[in-house]
């Protein structure tokens, strides 16, 4: 008897221990169940809101670029910028170490415009800002000095500088090609003509001079 009561009392610890465990696990259970229905009304909230953000901006006709995780300005085509919002953007023409450039059209004169983002660095900022000098410098000099060759210069256009969204623009008048893409759509895989060689790198020297 004295055996079977121990027995029976080892049974009854077992099973109150496990009641507690029980109680325990429902118990986490239950602030689970709390913590997961609280992040979804969070996240219904912010789905909502985002969609309301994104209906606001499609009614005002608003399209937004984004700067990317290297730090170059992603333009959206239709995006509109610049001062007096003057600038719409109509396609990508490329990016190179410093920058991204971008195709637009000016609603004050109806021109087209090549214009480049620096990416958003301290270090490009600087260099940008130079350059800025260098092309200003060469607007006010180079005509006085050498008025035929000051012709064949690439000098910044239309409002030349503004900021957007952090990053420094520069403005030029749309070229109809570089010559990378030249060589792609003339050259055929055999190079450009002697004759066309010979314009360019007169041009190229009397820039320079």
């Amino acid at each position: 008897p004295a055996r079977a009561g121990t027995a029976s009392g080892g049974a009854s610890d077992d099973e109150a221990s496990k009641a507690k465990k029980q109680k325990i696990d429902l118990s986490d259970l239950s602030g689970l169940q709390r913590s997961i229905t609280e992040e979804r009304n969070k996240l219904r909230l912010f789905v909502i809101k985002a969609k309301q953000d994104y209906e606001e901006r499609k009614e005002k006709g608003a399209v937004q670029g984004a700067t990317d995780q290297e730090e170059y300005y992603s333009a959206s085509v239709g995006e509109v910028f610049g001062p007096d919002r003057r600038y719409k953007v109509e396609a990508a023409i490329g990016r190179g170490v410093f920058s991204s450039v971008y195709k637009c059209r000016c609603d004050k004169d109806g021109a087209e415009y090549a214009v480049k983002f620096i990416r958003s660095n301290t270090m490009m900022r600087r260099a940008a800002e130079k350059e800025v000098e260098m092309y200003r410098k060469l607007a006010r000099q180079a005509p006085k000095d050498d008025p035929e060759g000051a012709k064949h210069l690439i000098n910044l256009s239309g409002l030349q500088t503004f900021d957007h969204a952090g990053h420094l623009c520069f403005v030029f008048d749309l070229m109809r090609c570089d010559l990378r893409f030249a060589l792609q759509k003339y050259g055929q895989g055999a190079g450009l003509p002697l004759v066309t060689i010979q314009q360019y790198v007169k041009q190229l020297f009397l820039a320079l001079r």
